[in-house]
């Protein structure tokens, strides 16, 4: 097979699946493109928003600004992890990865997951070794001048090897990923009083009741003493510097959003130096990816509106009847299972009611 005149990587993908893949994204776009001329709907406007850098460089860091007022307002380490909390909905990243799901040990009750976090770069090693990881930490010290020049602070330099001297201190207390695939070990159940006693230094409750998250009877946390590292750094480290480091994670989190600048730092570290990325995709594209990644049941009943036929409808209907048929098929016949196993999963696998 050739390869494809538009692919960058010069790799072999040419094929029915490809060409598929192709018609259907130019298809998307010019859904996408044809909403946003007609204003009125979510994906439309929301890509029209997105590719307006004219409108964008106009605001500035208006949107922005609340939030920004709030961190810098937060005179104490107390304060601070409460806007920390109020912005963590936002995706907005903070000292601790929180996640909430089914409870490993407890099927059918949720529960609050308290796991280390807090870097910026993807992994603590980038922050302790040496070599190539070094380039990528300078990559960083040269974003995070850039950010905090672009939002208005003075001494960007120096208040940038703060934010890294705060980061590489959390690394150091950080676990090692190969700690985390032990199940057991990574199952701690906590009541906040646990937290306050065994991870002391940081203001638990404000955090959590920030996210509505206290009250809970429990927190299952992923590495206790890492969180408890964490916590005794947060606590000695000065609130300018915690103010500096949650004001990047603001700014890093909408760059993409803001006036170009901010845009174009961002994707100097992200995309060329830690993934090697020569160039940013062009900003319609960006924009269709947006709405995409948004909106996608938007975009998918506009395109089963303007393409799935009556007729392709009903194909795909016999298609996935005779894969759930297949799949029974192998169900029934599968000697390893229980017979009780068995008929529940040919239950689950079939379309219609038992």
């Amino acid at each position: 097979m050739a390869a494809r005149s538009d692919d960058p990587t010069g790799s072999s993908l040419d094929g029915a699946p490809i060409t598929m893949q192709d018609r259907t994204a130019a298809d998307i776009r010019s859904i996408i493109q044809n909403a946003a001329s007609r204003p009125g709907s979510r994906m439309g406007d929301l890509y029209a928003s997105y590719i307006d850098q004219t409108t964008i460089t106009a605001h500035g860091l208006a949107k922005l600004r609340p939030w920004l007022n709030q961190v810098a307002a937060a005179a104490d380490h107390s304060r601070l992890a409460a806007v920390m909390g109020r912005l963590a909905p936002y995706d907005v990243g903070g000292l601790f990865a929180i996640g909430i799901g089914e409870d490993d040990k407890a099927p059918g009750a949720m529960v609050v997951t308290l796991k280390q976090g807090g870097l910026v770069l993807p992994g603590r090693d980038l922050y302790l070794a040496g070599g190539g990881a070094s380039v990528r930490l300078t990559a960083y010290r040269s974003y995070l001048e850039r950010i905090l020049t672009l939002s208005g602070v003075d001494t960007a330099l120096d208040r940038a090897d703060a934010i890294i001297a705060f980061e590489t201190a959390l690394a150091q207390v950080h676990r090692a990923p190969s700690d985390a695939r032990n199940a057991d070990a990574s199952y701690n159940a906590y009541t906040v009083t646990d937290l306050e006693r065994e991870a002391r230094g940081f203001d638990w409750r404000s955090w959590l009741g920030a996210m509505k998250l206290d009250g809970r009877p429990r927190y299952i946390v992923a590495q206790p003493d890492a969180l408890a590292g964490e916590a005794a750094v947060w606590a000695r480290t000065p609130i300018r510097v915690l103010q500096d480091y949650l004001r990047v994670r603001v700014l890093t989190t909408y760059a993409r959003y803001l006036p170009p600048a901010f845009a174009d730092a961002r994707f100097a570290l992200f995309g060329t130096a830690l993934a090697g990325t020569a160039e940013q995709p062009p900003r319609w594209r960006q924009g269709v990816s947006l709405v995409t990644n948004l909106l996608g049941d938007d975009v998918g009943r506009a395109y089963v509106a303007a393409h799935l036929t009556p007729e392709a409808r009903g194909q795909a209907a016999r298609l996935v009847k005779n894969i759930v048929a297949a799949l029974d098929a192998k169900l029934a016949a599968a000697a390893w299972m229980t017979p009780t196993t068995r008929i529940r999963a040919r239950d689950e696998a079939s379309p219609d009611p038992p």
